[in-house]
């Protein structure tokens, strides 16, 4: 019996240490499994990872190349809308020398005619005087009538003239005009006669409902009493003008040394009968 037994027990640990040694084989065999099975996991992630971060550089570029396009092509158009800009300021400019020295001296002598019909009409017919001056206003425009008398008075009596007017001043009513075109021409001959300046400035300015004259002079300034007298020096006259128009007049002495005219007078207005008698 007990050899049985002890042969039994010789069997059971054999069986025993070969069931461990087979588990222990098992083990090994998950565990390397295991850690192929990680292996895998971290190089399939480290790939995808890695092809992330590519195509995130390869957006990165083309973002910039994008980028780069879009302000290469916008130099190009500015520099081009800069040059096509630049042609066409020389162009007007070229055809505004053209017109100036083609026209210009013709416009000019056409003008000297007229006056010269006009300062010689007006002692004859005043009515045809009127209608000549008229002509060169509706023809010329009041800027271009204006800038003729103010160089036409002033040159001839050796006085600085200075004008600014309007580029367009199309809306002006004929009766406006002519009052105003009146009002210079006795300011200047006032100025030229008793102001005994040096330098005269005008300048016309037109907005959508107001023509404005400012008329100024260096000379020795309206008498104090002559501001308040309506009969002094053709006040009355341009005053009468521009009250006609439903306008505003002042003159007054420049504080720096002077006088200054300002008139004020609606773009477009019912004249009195009053404003332009010579036309009526």
């Amino acid at each position: 019996m007990s050899a049985t037994h002890r042969r039994q027990l010789d069997e059971a640990s054999a069986r025993w240490s070969k069931d461990i040694s087979f588990a222990r084989l098992g083990m090994q065999v998950m565990t390397a499994f295991t850690v192929a099975l990680l292996l895998v996991v971290w190089f399939l992630a480290r790939r995808d990872a890695q092809q992330r971060e590519t195509r995130r550089n390869m957006a990165l570029e083309d973002k910039r190349r994008l980028e780069s396009e879009v302000e290469e092509r916008t130099a190009e158009l500015s520099e081009l809308s800069s040059y096509l800009q630049k042609v066409r300021e020389d162009e007007k400019s070229k055809l505004a020398r053209d017109i100036h020295d083609e026209l210009g001296g013709i416009l000019v002598s056409a003008k000297m005619d007229v006056a010269w019909v006009e300062e010689r009409m007006k002692k004859k017919d005043s009515e045809i005087a009127a209608k000549l001056e008229r002509t060169l206003l509706d023809n010329l425009g009041l800027s271009a009538a204006l800038d003729w008398q103010v160089h036409e008075i002033c040159d001839r009596a050796g006085i600085n003239a200075t004008i600014a007017t309007p580029e367009d001043d199309s809306m002006i009513q004929p009766q406006v005009s002519i009052a105003l075109y009146r009002i210079l021409q006795e300011a200047l001959t006032n100025i030229v006669k008793y102001a005994q300046a040096s330098n005269v400035n005008i300048d016309l300015g037109v907005t959508s409902d107001t023509v404005t004259l400012l008329i100024e002079d260096d000379g020795i300034g309206i008498p104090e009493d002559a501001q308040n007298n309506l009969l002094s020096h053709g006040i009355a006259g341009m005053r009468q003008r521009v009250r006609a128009l439903h306008g505003e007049f002042a003159i007054a002495r420049r504080p720096e040394g002077g006088t200054m005219i300002e008139v004020n007078v609606p773009v477009r207005t019912e004249a009195t009968k009053d404003a332009e008698p010579a036309l009526a």
